[in-house]
């Protein structure tokens, strides 16, 4: 049984490696056949070494290569999102300063609007006091005919800064609001 355990080994390990080496001893013809296979097993044995060494390379290789690629996309989509980040802070940064530039500018016509809205009304006050002036002026004088000095008892009509003026306005301003 040892023998047929040998001859399974030998099959299976080294069948193929000892056919090629039986056949280049049949070829050549050395002096010393069987130093010259000893040799050829041992640099079979080295050149099978390195072949195993270069495939291992070769895979090594072909894994840090698709690593690599997987690793640069990675990146890439790294940087698209970065982007697309900086995109959206950029826009939320526009859009805030122009709600504060809108409230800013909203806040300034508003009082300019205020303002505005003023100044007609003292146009209208002042053209009120000159209606009521008038029609004080025109009162008095049919109250007292030849006299200029009227319900005043001047000679001038009143002044835009008399205290009494305010009164008949305000009875005009209720008067229209009704």
């Amino acid at each position: 049984m040892t023998m047929a355990m040998e001859t399974a080994y030998l099959k299976t390990h080294m069948g193929d490696c000892l056919a090629q080496c039986l056949c280049e001893v049949a070829e050549k013809r050395p002096a010393d056949p069987i130093e010259y296979i000893s040799q050829w097993l041992y640099k079979y044995e080295q050149n099978q070494r390195s072949l195993r060494e270069k495939q291992a390379d070769i895979e090594r290789m072909e894994r840090e290569k698709k690593e690599y690629e997987l690793e640069k996309k990675m990146q890439e989509e790294m940087r698209q999102e970065a982007a697309r980040i900086r995109a959206i802070e950029e826009r939320k940064r526009k859009e805030q300063e122009l709600l504060r530039q809108q409230e800013a500018s909203t806040a300034t016509k508003l009082a300019t609007v205020m303002e505005k809205s003023e100044e007609p009304q003292e146009k209208v006050v002042s053209e009120e006091i000159k209606q009521s002036s008038v029609e004080i002026l025109e009162e008095s004088s049919e109250t007292a005919p030849g006299s200029q000095e009227g319900a005043w008892g001047e000679e001038q009509a009143p002044s835009q800064g008399d205290e009494n003026q305010d009164e008949p306005l305000e009875d005009e301003s209720e008067e229209q609001a009704a």
